[in-house]
């Protein structure tokens, strides 16, 4: 598994969250479904291993 940084937009703010997946479809479909289809604001960036 890989980490993944997403920014999700929560109470009209926007954060970052690190998320962990196998690849970034994965990763944008995760945040999609706890945060929200229209609060993840950019798409999902790999970080580290």
């Amino acid at each position: 598994m890989y980490r993944y940084q997403v920014y999700v937009k929560v109470k009209g703010s926007v954060i970052k969250t690190i998320i962990f997946a196998d690849n970034d479809i994965h990763a944008r479909l995760l945040a999609q479904y706890q945060y929200g289809m229209n609060n993840v604001s950019i798409p999902p960036q790999r970080i580290g291993n």
